[in-house]
């Protein structure tokens, strides 16, 4: 069985690793995968399974992208001469991917990574793009999400029912191999120390965690962010406004992220919204206490939220860590893959 997948890149970012973590995961005693790329950024080029090739996908000029897709249809080519049993747009939101999708086979699929309607509700560029695609969701056979939540707002959005649920998979092997690594920071167990991860945009709520440290009254706190993207500099200002340069520190993006996560206490996210957060997981698979509101909490019920983030931290403390092996989860979640594109093992 031949699959084409189409994404954006393989920079640093969730969906990138939900993706490579998918790859890795594969039977390539029972089918072949072409990976499609919309440009050369590629980090994860030394761990990815070398089974899977890598190629390069036609990119769009901007000002099409804000086309209707019908229209954008008869203008891109993505000049792929194979076809596919199998056409798995995985990232979902551009046109470019879907159409190459489109073009090369007559079995095709999205993955749904993001509750969409909670980011149209923050995020009016993308509102635009997904009122203007909106048709593309008649080129395919079904969708696959990462959550419950992130296919009912699919399917809300499209008008449409039915599809089909695969948990991000987990490497947690990885994870803990990586977290071995050393580290530069020094941290200070006097503090109880928090970190957060992801990009630096609306959608993490980075500010609303740097309101909140404002906000506690326990002295003891310190928060550590990681990542990077275009609301960086803002953070680093309201971090200044707040008078909390000593209590909140920017780590930036870091290629190996994991023997920082090993050195803290818990995780932290108030994310307004989230598809299937994979940081939250990594971070159970290193034995962090995991907090977050009642609204994030995930399909797997492996993390519980709580209704006052703010009174878990006046009253959290440290004890040991106790780290999550995903082995069955990953497991589970493949075989749902298998099921959700009719492959037989």
């Amino acid at each position: 069985m031949k699959i084409a997948i189409f994404s954006k890149d393989l920079a640093i970012g969730g969906i990138q690793k939900s993706l490579v973590n998918l790859l890795n995961s594969l039977d390539y005693s029972k089918m072949s995968v072409d990976l499609y790329l919309l440009n050369d950024v590629n980090f994860y080029s030394d761990s990815l399974n070398k089974e899977v090739k890598i190629k390069k996908l036609k990119k769009m000029s901007n000002i099409f992208s804000y086309l209707p897709f019908n229209i954008a249809k008869y203008i891109y080519k993505p000049l792929i001469n194979e076809t596919y049993d199998i056409a798995i747009d995985f990232s979902g939101e551009m046109p470019e991917t879907a159409l190459a999708a489109y073009f090369v086979s007559p079995k095709r699929f999205v993955f749904c990574h993001t509750e969409i309607l909670k980011k149209m509700s923050i995020n009016r560029i993308f509102k635009f793009k997904s009122i203007m695609h909106k048709s593309k969701i008649n080129i395919y056979d079904d969708v696959i999400a990462v959550s419950r939540r992130t296919l009912d707002e699919f399917n809300e959005f499209y008008k449409r029912s039915g599809g089909f649920i695969v948990p991000n998979i987990i490497d947690d092997m990885e994870i803990r191999k990586d977290a071995r690594e050393s580290a530069s920071l020094r941290i200070s167990k006097k503090y109880f120390n928090l970190v957060s991860m992801g990009s630096f945009t609306p959608a993490k709520g980075f500010d609303l965690l740097v309101d909140l440290m404002s906000e506690v009254k326990r002295r003891d706190l310190r928060l550590y962010l990681i990542g990077g993207g275009k609301d960086y500099r803002k953070i680093k200002r309201l971090i200044f406004e707040k008078d909390l340069e000593d209590k909140v520190f920017l780590l930036g993006k870091l290629a190996n992220p994991y023997p920082y996560l090993n050195r803290m206490d818990a995780f932290i996210s108030l994310s307004r919204y989230e598809g299937g957060s994979i940081s939250l997981l990594e971070a159970k698979a290193l034995g962090l206490d995991v907090i977050i509101p009642k609204r994030l909490e995930p399909d797997s019920k492996l993390i519980k939220g709580t209704d006052d983030v703010k009174n878990k931290l006046e009253r959290i403390k440290r004890k040991p860590k106790d780290p999550i092996k995903f082995k069955e989860y990953n497991e589970e979640a493949l075989n749902k893959f298998y099921e959700a594109i009719g492959v037989k093992l």
